[in-house]
């Protein structure tokens, strides 16, 4: 079993899109993310992921990890 520390090692830099319809579980559950990757973008809805998924494209010219 990994533990914290090995966790972050291999995720520490990586960067997700966490879609969760129930606004607390979002709120929360992107804050246990935040530990452990680089970046964690949040939204609400399928549709809402599309579209942030396109805009990290088109700003960062790379995709999600």
């Amino acid at each position: 079993m990994l533990n914290s520390k090995e966790i972050l090692k291999h995720t520490q830099n990586l960067s997700i899109l966490f879609a969760e319809d129930h606004g607390d579980l979002r709120e929360s559950t992107t804050e246990i993310l935040k530990n452990f990757f680089q970046r964690v973008d949040s939204v609400s809805d399928g549709k809402s992921a599309l579209q942030k998924y396109k805009e990290y494209q088109e700003e960062t010219s790379s995709y999600y990890d």
